[in-house]
């Protein structure tokens, strides 16, 4: 059995365990798999992050939750988030995509953005 992660609209992301990745967009609730693809994939090493969902639906069903960078766009519905490695279906958990996200954040921080060493400080 394996877990991915589901980012519910309202920003909350939950933990569903599934036998294989068979019929993602049932497990987002959709009734059907048109419109559904996949929206983005993350890497690193030799891991991915793959996001899927919808880039079209309706004003009231955006999708809320933060995504690292370069993702960008509106998305809507449910998303599924899925781990490989190695070409390779992995279980993923909240707390591994946290942390993921918080390193890609902080790789990706515009220069002025990090934090400085105590030699770059400037006296006033």
């Amino acid at each position: 059995m394996y877990s991915l992660l589901l980012l519910e609209k309202t920003g909350t992301i939950t933990l569903k365990k599934v036998k294989n990745f068979d019929r993602l967009f049932g497990l987002c609730n959709y009734r059907s798999e048109e419109g559904f693809e996949l929206l983005h994939e993350w890497k690193k090493g030799n891991q991915s992050y793959l996001l899927y969902g919808k880039r079209k639906g309706k004003n009231n069903c955006e999708n809320k939750t933060v995504l690292p960078y370069p993702l960008e766009g509106v998305f809507y519905g449910t998303l599924c988030l899925v781990k490989k490695m190695d070409d390779m279906e992995q279980s993923l958990t909240i707390e591994e995509w946290n942390q993921y996200n918080d390193s890609v954040e902080k790789e990706d921080a515009k220069p002025d953005e990090k934090e400085l060493k105590k030699e770059e400080y400037e006296e006033e």
